[in-house]
Protein backbone atom coordinates (compact mmCIF):
# COMPACT_ATOMS: atom_id res chain seq x y z
CA UNK A 1 0.00 0.00 0.00
CA UNK A 2 1.13 3.40 -0.77
CA UNK A 3 0.31 6.65 0.94
CA UNK A 4 1.39 9.65 -1.30
CA UNK A 5 1.99 13.72 -0.14
CA UNK A 6 4.20 16.16 -0.30
CA UNK A 7 6.05 19.13 0.63
CA UNK A 8 7.64 22.33 -0.70
CA UNK A 9 11.39 22.65 -0.71
CA UNK A 10 12.66 25.96 -0.40
CA UNK A 11 15.99 27.63 -1.11
CA UNK A 12 16.78 30.86 -1.38
CA UNK A 13 14.23 32.05 -3.75
CA UNK A 14 14.31 28.24 -5.80
CA UNK A 15 11.12 26.24 -4.74
CA UNK A 16 10.68 22.76 -5.85
CA UNK A 17 8.03 20.35 -5.16
CA UNK A 18 8.91 17.04 -3.70
CA UNK A 19 5.88 13.90 -4.41
CA UNK A 20 6.64 11.71 -1.50
CA UNK A 21 5.50 8.25 -2.03
CA UNK A 22 5.53 6.29 1.58
CA UNK A 23 5.33 2.64 1.43
CA UNK A 24 2.72 0.90 4.10
CA UNK A 25 2.05 -2.31 5.33
CA UNK A 26 -1.21 -3.68 7.14
CA UNK A 27 -0.40 -4.69 10.26
CA UNK A 28 -3.04 -5.74 12.99
CA UNK A 29 -6.09 -3.82 11.13
CA UNK A 30 -4.10 -0.99 10.50
CA UNK A 31 -1.60 0.32 7.90
CA UNK A 32 1.71 1.26 9.41
CA UNK A 33 4.71 3.05 7.71
CA UNK A 34 7.47 1.43 6.81
CA UNK A 35 9.88 3.60 6.86
CA UNK A 36 10.47 3.64 3.28
CA UNK A 37 10.07 6.11 1.17
CA UNK A 38 9.87 7.03 -2.77
CA UNK A 39 10.68 10.78 -3.84
CA UNK A 40 9.58 12.56 -6.76
CA UNK A 41 10.03 15.64 -8.71
CA UNK A 42 7.19 15.97 -11.43
CA UNK A 43 7.50 12.64 -12.99
CA UNK A 44 11.13 11.99 -12.17
CA UNK A 45 12.59 9.77 -9.71
CA UNK A 46 14.79 11.62 -7.22
CA UNK A 47 15.53 9.02 -4.58
CA UNK A 48 15.09 7.08 -1.54
CA UNK A 49 14.77 7.11 1.88
CA UNK A 50 14.70 4.65 4.83
CA UNK A 51 14.33 5.22 8.35
CA UNK A 52 15.20 2.35 10.63
CA UNK A 53 16.23 2.66 14.09
CA UNK A 54 17.16 5.98 14.68
CA UNK A 55 19.46 5.65 11.05
CA UNK A 56 18.14 7.68 7.76
CA UNK A 57 19.81 6.76 4.66
CA UNK A 58 19.07 8.31 1.71
CA UNK A 59 19.96 7.12 -1.53
CA UNK A 60 19.72 9.23 -5.25
CA UNK A 61 19.42 12.64 -4.56
CA UNK A 62 22.57 14.09 -6.82
CA UNK A 63 20.76 17.51 -7.78
CA UNK A 64 20.50 18.38 -3.62
CA UNK A 65 22.71 20.11 -1.30
CA UNK A 66 23.06 18.95 2.48
CA UNK A 67 20.54 21.76 3.56
CA UNK A 68 18.01 20.21 0.87
CA UNK A 69 18.56 16.52 1.92
CA UNK A 70 18.30 17.72 5.82
CA UNK A 71 14.56 19.06 5.08
CA UNK A 72 14.17 16.41 3.57
CA UNK A 73 15.18 14.31 6.36
CA UNK A 74 13.50 16.17 8.95
CA UNK A 75 10.01 16.37 6.91
CA UNK A 76 9.86 12.36 6.76
CA UNK A 77 11.08 12.22 10.23
CA UNK A 78 8.03 13.97 11.69
CA UNK A 79 5.83 12.71 8.90
CA UNK A 80 2.38 10.99 10.56
CA UNK A 81 0.48 8.66 8.37
CA UNK A 82 -2.96 9.64 8.84
CA UNK A 83 -5.35 6.55 10.45
CA UNK A 84 -7.63 5.72 7.53
CA UNK A 85 -9.09 2.09 7.60
CA UNK A 86 -9.13 1.51 4.42
CA UNK A 87 -6.41 3.52 2.13
CA UNK A 88 -6.37 2.21 -1.46
CA UNK A 89 -3.57 2.96 -3.54
CA UNK A 90 -4.43 3.49 -6.82
CA UNK A 91 -2.84 3.80 -10.53
CA UNK A 92 -3.62 3.64 -14.11
CA UNK A 93 -2.24 3.05 -17.56
CA UNK A 94 -3.88 2.70 -21.55
CA UNK A 95 -5.40 -0.23 -21.87
CA UNK A 96 -6.09 -0.95 -25.79
CA UNK A 97 -9.44 -2.79 -26.61
CA UNK A 98 -9.90 -3.61 -29.50
CA UNK A 99 -9.97 -0.05 -31.68
CA UNK A 100 -10.35 1.70 -28.52
CA UNK A 101 -7.96 2.81 -25.59
CA UNK A 102 -9.65 2.90 -22.77
CA UNK A 103 -7.69 3.80 -18.96
CA UNK A 104 -8.05 1.03 -17.08
CA UNK A 105 -7.80 2.19 -13.46
CA UNK A 106 -6.15 -0.30 -10.44
CA UNK A 107 -7.24 0.56 -7.23
CA UNK A 108 -6.20 -1.93 -4.20
CA UNK A 109 -8.36 -2.37 -1.69
CA UNK A 110 -8.33 -5.22 0.93
CA UNK A 111 -6.06 -7.40 -1.02
CA UNK A 112 -8.04 -7.43 -3.99
CA UNK A 113 -7.43 -5.16 -7.37
CA UNK A 114 -10.76 -2.99 -8.55
CA UNK A 115 -11.11 -2.68 -11.86
CA UNK A 116 -12.64 0.35 -13.68
CA UNK A 117 -12.17 1.13 -17.48
CA UNK A 118 -13.28 4.82 -17.75
CA UNK A 119 -14.65 5.32 -14.15
CA UNK A 120 -16.91 2.47 -15.15
CA UNK A 121 -16.34 -1.11 -12.11
CA UNK A 122 -15.41 -3.73 -14.45
CA UNK A 123 -14.45 -6.19 -12.42
CA UNK A 124 -12.28 -7.53 -8.95
CA UNK A 125 -9.26 -9.59 -9.18
CA UNK A 126 -6.77 -11.39 -6.49
CA UNK A 127 -4.09 -13.89 -6.25
CA UNK A 128 -3.92 -17.07 -4.49
CA UNK A 129 -1.26 -18.54 -2.27
CA UNK A 130 0.58 -19.42 -5.38
CA UNK A 131 0.49 -15.79 -7.25
CA UNK A 132 -2.31 -17.06 -9.76
CA UNK A 133 -4.18 -14.39 -10.43
CA UNK A 134 -8.04 -15.06 -10.53
CA UNK A 135 -11.31 -12.58 -11.63
CA UNK A 136 -13.61 -12.59 -8.16
CA UNK A 137 -16.32 -10.81 -9.37
CA UNK A 138 -17.69 -8.87 -12.13
CA UNK A 139 -18.57 -9.86 -16.00
CA UNK A 140 -16.05 -12.22 -17.34
CA UNK A 141 -13.23 -10.78 -18.84
CA UNK A 142 -11.84 -12.24 -22.13
CA UNK A 143 -8.42 -13.87 -21.26
CA UNK A 144 -6.18 -11.46 -23.80
CA UNK A 145 -7.93 -8.32 -21.46
CA UNK A 146 -7.37 -10.07 -18.32
CA UNK A 147 -3.88 -10.68 -19.19
CA UNK A 148 -3.11 -7.11 -20.73
CA UNK A 149 -4.38 -6.14 -16.94
CA UNK A 150 -2.38 -8.65 -15.38
CA UNK A 151 0.75 -7.44 -17.25
CA UNK A 152 -0.15 -3.44 -16.43
CA UNK A 153 -0.37 -4.24 -12.96
CA UNK A 154 2.85 -6.41 -12.45
CA UNK A 155 4.97 -3.70 -14.72
CA UNK A 156 3.73 -0.86 -12.34
CA UNK A 157 4.86 -3.08 -9.42
CA UNK A 158 8.09 -3.69 -10.75
CA UNK A 159 9.19 -0.74 -11.15
CA UNK A 160 9.81 0.09 -7.54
Amino acid sequence: MVYRTGFLLQKDDIERYIQVETILAFYKQQFINTGKHLLFEGETFIGNVTFSDDHCILNGFDNFDQSEKKDIRAFLGTLIIPHQKALASAFGFGLQIKDKLVYCEVILNMGLYEIWFNGINIAVLSQNAKCIWLQVSGNALPPSILRDIKKGIEKYYNQF
